[in-house]
């Protein structure tokens, strides 16, 4: 490519070099929690990595830095590069790229001040790993700050990488964002932050403050469990679309296009099945077995789809908790999606409680947390350190006894005295079999759950 077309996609990719400014049309009003900590991570000397689904807002959030950098008077626009490699013509080699960058600094990189290199969708720039740990290593004035949707690739391609990097998987919007959003009441907000900031395990929140609008914040809770944090369709009414935008996202883009592309996958409508299968089974316990029968498909290769779609961030699975690694390593894997929007493509009647536990799961993913299984059942098990914190969902008004056997028999096992149960609408403690089992709504959970 010649000298003249690459600067062309650069003055594209970066029009406040022109303006001054990051145009309005590339910004949302609503900033995601994550933005404050990616600037905590900035100020490190390290290269950022932003990794997630599509979808989820990556590059949102990059427009959102960028306009924060250039709000710094500091900074000159020219200083900040961005860079999207979903442009198969930008997927040339980085010092090709950068030589022509320093004909438009009007210097060299290495005597210009303080630069920002931010590179989106990196998965799809081979070897970019090798370019970038160049500049780092020669302490080059270049804060990189990458990111992608495959978390394989990026992990793979940045070994080499290693004690030089800061990771952040950045998600759909968890309830609390997704709340702010909606209800665009900043009294709620605040006392729900409040409120956070003293919440702990076990112990039970004061949320006497919070009554007068705990209807408000269920209504909204439902609409998160049917169609979860996928923020492009926030602002969709029609419910027919919000399933055909979901689908092709996902189906078109992640299926056929990237994990295509990525994998050199031959027959991505199996892989198609594959998801649409674990679509309705999220929140089971996975039977490869069963799986490879219903779909025709080898084991080798339902073993190898499930992770690429893990890859792709849009399955999540977590192990059978024991104190034997072995047990734990060879155990059948809990499946769910990362979420509810995603169980929703499926266009299956999904039970609530499936839901219900989909979205828990989504809001322990920074935890190390497992499932129990022993003839009953544990949803799951957090682990905290030397800490084993049992976790049942049971999304009823009314929960006795006979519904939470397999939590008692777990803490019985593991000689435990506290647990939780994720109920619809119960908020106290209990004691049960002389344990205390703190019960908590589901709604309250996802919005205190650190």
């Amino acid at each position: 490519m010649n000298k003249e077309k690459i600067k062309e996609l650069l003055y594209f990719y970066c029009p406040w070099w022109v303006s001054g400014k990051v145009p309005d049309s590339l910004l949302l009003n609503f900033k995601r929690y994550a933005l404050n900590t990616l600037f905590e991570y900035l100020s490190l000397n390290r290269i950022l990595i932003i990794k997630g689904p599509r979808r989820t807002g990556k590059t949102t959030i990059i427009y959102q830095m960028i306009d924060r950098i250039l709000s710094n008077n500091k900074v000159m626009p020219k200083n900040i590069l961005y860079l999207s490699f979903d442009d198969p013509e930008l997927r040339i080699n980085l010092d090709e790229i950068f030589s022509v960058y320093e004909e438009i600094l009007g210097t060299t990189i290495l005597q210009s001040k303080q630069l920002y290199c931010f590179l989106d969708e990196i998965q799809f720039l081979e070897n970019w790993q090798f370019i970038v740990k160049k500049y780092f290593d020669r302490r080059y004035p270049i804060k990189f700050i990458v990111s992608g949707s495959s978390t394989s690739l990026i992990h793979k391609n940045s070994e080499s990488l290693a004690g030089r990097t800061i990771e952040l998987v950045f998600l759909p919007f968890n309830f609390m964002e997704y709340m702010d959003y909606t209800l665009k009441n900043k009294e709620i907000i605040s006392l729900v932050s409040e409120i956070k900031n003293k919440f702990s395990f076990f112990k039970l929140p004061e949320i006497t403050d919070l009554i007068p609008y705990k209807n408000n914040i269920s209504i909204v809770f439902n609409d998160y469990l049917l169609w979860g944090g996928f923020p492009h369709i926030f602002e969709v009414n029609d419910e027919r679309l919000k399933y055909k935008l979901l689908r092709e996202d996902v189906i078109e883009k992640v299926i056929y296009k990237d994990l295509v592309e990525l994998f050199g996958i031959k027959k991505p409508f199996v892989l198609e099945k594959l998801f649409l299968y674990l679509s309705e089974h999220s929140s089971d316990i996975l039977n490869i077995s069963n799986i490879s029968n219903t779909l025709h498909l080898s084991r080798e290769y339902v073993e190898k789809y499930i992770d690429y779609l893990r890859q792709a961030y849009i399955v999540k699975t977590i192990k059978k908790y024991s104190y034997s690694i072995e047990k734990t390593l060879r155990s059948n894997e809990k499946c769910f999606l990362t979420d509810n929007g995603l169980v929703k493509i499926s266009g299956g009647l999904i039970p609530i409680g499936r839901l219900v536990e989909t979205a828990i799961a989504r809001h322990l993913s920074e935890k190390e947390f497992y499932y129990w299984r022993d003839k009953q059942e544990v949803d799951f098990v957090i682990k905290e350190g030397k800490e084993i914190i049992p976790i049942e969902v049971k999304y009823q008004s009314e929960i006795k006894k006979k519904d939470i056997i397999g939590l008692l028999k777990f803490m019985e096992i593991y000689k435990l005295n506290r647990a939780i149960v994720v109920s619809k609408d119960i908020l106290g403690n209990r004691e049960i079999n002389g344990v205390n089992i703190l019960f908590i709504p589901a709604w309250l959970f996802t919005l205190y759950i650190k």
